[in-house]
């Protein structure tokens, strides 16, 4: 197999307790052809002093600071546009990765052209069980997307070359950046081909800090505004009814995750009063009996630690 040098970016903001372990899991990698390139996109904490400990002795390690906050779409386009790499693959700053995730990723890249994309699975918490789920594609992207499957949070691998093609992400995107891509991709006829592996920790310290993505009301605002842009690009490749469908889906998913916050901190009264004022209750209504269901069946878990391993399913209603 040859060994070819693969760009790892991780963008950062205020994460300053979190960056070292994200980027220790990128430096520790058993493959070590890497370029690993941080953007500090303007962060206010000790995020300098961190990055510059990190930097130290790893000539790997290339490093952008941001005069002002732009962004996790431009701060990736800046890390794909600065890319040496053939491969290109990034990691949220608060995200872990397996030690052998990278060498994986080269071994099954290696064996296909620049018209594929790749992505494994993450380990998950849910009302406190840890899931292992694995993504099981082989194919075109657009008939996922038709299925309602979305990417895998830090777990995706790509050719360096498609991403600088396609231009990257769209600069106006502040919430849905993953899906973004991925509507690129799929118009552009891309293939995807997933790791049976689980080897991402999506959010180990959920606990401890807020994701923009927790921010419900931010989140529903800046869905709104990446809809705008992607209207237009899903309506002519997808169909309006496709648009449409893809619309009241990613509401729908905004206020399930809502839901199931509040249930997991058993705050039911906000998960009534939330309940009642949303237009589409009889999908929530079958998630909320469901996970119900999954807090009633914790309390007679003897092992709660237990991993689980499971398919990855559709996050959004199948069009």
């Amino acid at each position: 197999m040859n060994n070819p040098l693969v760009t790892i970016c991780i963008t950062t903001y205020n994460r300053a307790q979190l960056l070292t372990a994200a980027v220790r899991s990128v430096q520790d990698q058993t493959y070590k052809n890497l370029e690993i390139i941080i953007i500090n996109d303007h962060s206010t904490d000790q995020t300098p002093q961190v990055i510059k400990k990190l930097q130290k002795n790893d000539s790997r390690v290339r490093v952008f600071t941001h005069r002002t906050n732009q962004g996790l779409a431009k701060s990736r386009n800046q890390a794909i546009r600065a890319a040496h790499g053939k491969y290109f693959s990034f990691l949220d700053d608060d995200d872990l990765w397996d030690k052998d995730l990278i060498d994986n990723f080269v071994q099954l890249a290696e064996k296909h052209n620049s018209q594929w994309c790749f992505c494994a699975g993450n380990k998950i918490t849910v009302f406190n069980q840890q899931y292992c789920v694995i993504p099981t594609f082989n194919g075109c992207l657009k008939k996922y997307l038709k299925l309602g499957y979305t990417p895998p949070v830090s777990a995706q691998f790509y050719f360096t070359q498609t991403l600088k093609q396609l231009g990257g992400y769209h600069d106006q995107i502040k919430s849905g950046v993953d899906h973004d891509l991925w509507i690129k991709l799929a118009i552009n006829n891309t293939k995807i081909k997933s790791l049976p592996y689980c080897s991402a920790y999506s959010n180990p310290n959920n606990k401890t800090i807020n994701r923009m993505t927790t921010q419900y009301q931010q989140r529903v605002q800046k869905i709104k505004k990446s809809l705008k842009v992607w209207q237009p690009l899903l309506t002519k490749h997808f169909g309006k009814k496709f648009y449409q469908h893809f619309l009241q889906s990613y509401f729908y998913i905004i206020e399930r995750d809502f839901l199931v916050r509040q249930l997991q901190k058993h705050q039911w009264k906000k998960v009534w009063q939330h309940f009642q004022r949303n237009p589409q209750k009889k999908l929530l209504m079958k998630y909320l009996i469901k996970g119900l269901i999954k807090i009633t069946k914790q309390r007679f878990i003897k092992n709660k630690k237990k991993l689980i391993r499971v398919n990855l399913q559709p996050n959004f209603p199948a069009f």
